[in-house]
């Protein structure tokens, strides 16, 4: 403290090293990105939403005995077109979202594919004619409703895409 005709006057020490650093970070804030302690960001929420669609895609033959639509023995089990539709499905929508991860200027691209294995699940039940195998409703039925789960999610996840 120092006085100037007889009132008190308080100086402001010169800023430290750990003062500019501190600084520094307030201004390199971004409105666009809080930080949230224990929140999960809109984008890796899609992005886990996706996976598991298509965990489940690559599962569902199993789950949903796709086998028992054709002859039991083992040859024959994979007979079923969406047997092989579905799992190769599977099998595109964790390439594309294991690219995602590793490319994130991909996102929108790899969001684009995941669109794409989607319409093809929509449409996979009327090319493939799963009417012409009795009892095929499930798969005719997951297939339809899990493409249009995933176009949904593409849309959402290249919205949310980071650059």
């Amino acid at each position: 403290m120092s006085t100037w005709s007889g009132v008190r006057r308080w100086t402001v020490p010169a800023p430290t090293s750990a003062d500019r650093r501190r600084n520094d970070l307030v201004m390199t804030w971004s409105p666009t990105r809080p930080a949230r302690a224990g929140r999960v960001s809109t984008d890796a929420t899609v992005g886990m939403l996706v996976v598991l669609a298509g965990l489940w895609m690559f599962l569902a033959p199993r789950f949903l005995a796709y086998e028992s639509f054709t002859a039991v023995s083992g040859a024959e089990r994979w007979a079923f077109p969406g047997t092989w539709s579905d799992k190769t499905a599977g099998l595109l929508i964790a390439a594309a979202m294991i690219t995602r991860l590793v490319l994130p200027g991909l996102a929108q691209w790899c969001m684009a594919a995941v669109a794409a294995v989607g319409a093809w699940l929509v449409a996979a039940p009327f090319v493939l004619s799963y009417g012409s195998v009795s009892g095929t409703w499930p798969a005719i039925w997951n297939d339809v409703i899990g493409g249009v789960v995933l176009l949904l999610l593409a849309a959402a996840g290249a919205l949310t895409a980071r650059e």
